[in-house]
């Protein structure tokens, strides 16, 4: 015969292991997107202040570098 405890552990370890990997997962999410959009943002501002120092010229593009990229 087993004892109270061990039914009672053996009855909640699926419960509570389902709830830790659903918290889990949830915490990843509300982490991930606040990252992910600074990140996007932070990369936008990149492209923009390059796109603003690349000219059209024809079939290729004209970069003006400073002095101090040479």
């Amino acid at each position: 015969m087993s004892s109270i405890r061990l039914r009672l552990l053996k009855w909640l370890v699926a419960p509570i292991l389902v709830v830790n990997l659903g918290a889990a997962a949830l915490t990843y999410l509300l982490a991930w997107t606040p990252a992910q959009l600074a990140f996007d943002e932070g990369l936008r501002a990149a492209a923009g202040a390059l796109a603003a120092r690349v000219q059209s010229a024809g079939p290729g593009a004209l970069h003006e570098a400073s002095p101090a990229a040479d």
